[in-house]
């Protein structure tokens, strides 16, 4: 599923305006990432870096088209 345009404009607004507020506040330069993924979960050194974690529910027949998309597929017991 696709933002529409104004979704997306409101929230590019919405976090640049976040992010001069905290560059401002506080002269800490801001960075953005988004990663995904639930194995980021696994290890805590990565759990420590991450400033905000969500949780999205999608559904399975999304889930399971984008694994078989994947030329690969690791799991948490091949990390380790």
């Amino acid at each position: 599923m696709l933002l529409s345009d104004a979704v997306t404009v409101r929230c590019q607004v919405e976090i640049t305006a976040m992010q001069r507020e905290v560059e401002v506040a506080s002269g800490v330069h801001v960075v953005w990432g988004f990663v995904d993924g639930f194995l980021l979960y696994w290890d805590q050194e990565v759990i420590d870096t991450l400033d905000a974690r969500i949780f999205l529910r999608v559904p399975y027949d999304v889930l399971k088209e984008r694994r078989s998309q994947r030329s690969g597929y690791a799991t948490a017991g091949r990390l380790s």
